[in-house]
């Protein structure tokens, strides 16, 4: 072992016995333990906080892989494209989709709607077939179409499974002049009837979402026979995927599909780490002053220590090590502690969400840890710990 090792080690072992000896003044020892607690109190918050905002993500995730497939491809530009000029690796079911914006009618009852055209691939693609609460999910084909409504769309149209009243689907004319003598000619209709209706923990697709056979979406916006709006795939993005499609197309996964969703919770997120953070900041000097009360105690044994043979290197080493081991003392305990609250609410979910729970789809604080976190989390304590020490340092040492 080196000059160097032993230098370290005798300073490290010094600097510990230093932390844990009884200090000659009793508010040194008070100050000490709160400047401990506050780092273990703003490091195990980060953890709990950074834990509950990933269980809403998690909990985001599951809601829209209802209706979202693994990945979406699209073309570059956002338009329509023709599909038949991919070349998929083996293995893949991608399930054509064409999507369109209508107007629906029942009766009386008429609502703007979104429609999604689809063939017979796509319950292998999105799991949406679980989530009937009446009927099947069979679309038919351009001959003998039928819908599958979202549970909104059937309650505002007054539409559903069984029911004599046909559902017509109203389009604009895609080619061609609009008519100002007989307006009605600048669209297309098509009578249908209801096969099944599905409800999800999307309210945004239960109230808007038709599902029609793509042949006779197609048909009615006079495209070709292979044109779609994106390809729902299985398969995740990856390079094999990405370089199978080739230029001129972009791969979306499930959290490019809803990116608005996913970009205020992060939001939320980082902005809530920056406080803490900003919190962890101004314990800053409450650690500086506890560093410097210890440094200015031990100044007589520093006078012998150097009498013994110590250098100032071996010196310095001890006053930065005993300044770390306040950071990391606070860090463990509230590592720890954040860990075990994460690990007890994913088990038992003692921390229940408030309000009417029975309207809600969860009724506890969803949570998931992540190693990231935990090892970002570390990071900004250490650091702060050595900016800590540096400033102390500088302050106290020729006092």
């Amino acid at each position: 072992m080196g000059s160097g090792s032993r230098s370290l080690s005798t300073a490290l072992f010094i600097a510990w016995r230093y932390f844990f000896s009884r200090k000659s003044t009793q508010a040194i020892h008070v100050i000490a333990i709160v400047s401990v607690t506050a780092i273990a109190i703003i490091t195990m918050v980060m953890v709990v906080a950074l834990s509950v905002f990933n269980g809403f993500e998690r909990f985001t995730t599951d809601q829209f892989a209802t209706l979202c497939p693994t990945t979406e491809i699209r073309s570059g530009d956002g338009q329509d494209f023709d599909p038949t000029t991919l070349s998929l690796p083996e293995g893949i079911t991608a399930a054509p989709v064409l999507e369109t914006q209508a107007l629906a009618k029942c009766g009386e009852n008429a609502m703007p709607v979104t429609l999604l055209g689809v063939d017979s691939l796509y319950p292998r693609v999105v799991p949406i077939a679980d989530h009937l609460v009446g009927g099947d999910f069979y679309t038919g084909s351009a001959e003998y179409p039928s819908a599958v409504l979202g549970v909104g769309v059937a309650a505002q149209l007054g539409a559903g499974v069984g029911y004599q009243t046909p559902l017509t689907i109203v389009l604009p004319k895609r080619l061609g002049r609009m008519s100002t003598i007989l307006p009605q000619r600048s669209f297309v209709t098509r009578d249908l009837y209801v096969d099944g209706v599905f409800q999800v923990d999307d309210e945004s697709a239960d109230e808007q979402t038709i599902y029609v056979p793509i042949e006779l979406l197609r048909e009615l916006l006079m495209y070709g026979e292979d044109r779609v709006t994106y390809l729902a795939t299985d398969h995740p993005e990856d390079r094999q995927l990405t370089s199978s499609i080739g230029p001129g197309y972009k791969i979306l996964d499930i959290y490019e599909q809803n990116p608005q969703a996913y970009r205020v919770l992060e939001i939320e997120k980082w902005i809530t780490f920056l406080l803490l953070v900003f919190v962890l900041i101004l314990c800053l000097f409450s650690v500086i002053s506890t560093l410097g009360l210890l440094i200015v105690e031990k100044r007589e044994d520093t006078e012998v220590l150097l009498s013994l043979g110590a250098t100032p290197s071996t010196i310095d080493s001890i006053l930065h090590l005993e300044s770390y081991l306040l950071s990391l003392t606070g860090l463990v305990i509230g590592l720890t502690t954040g860990v075990l609250l994460v690990l007890s609410q994913a088990a038992w979910g003692w921390l229940k969400l408030g309000g009417d729970t029975s309207l809600l789809l969860i009724d506890a604080y969803p949570v998931e840890l992540r190693i990231g976190d935990l090892l970002l989390v570390s990071g900004i304590i250490l650091l702060v710990g050595w900016v800590s020490s540096r400033i102390a340092f500088r302050l106290f040492r020729e006092r």
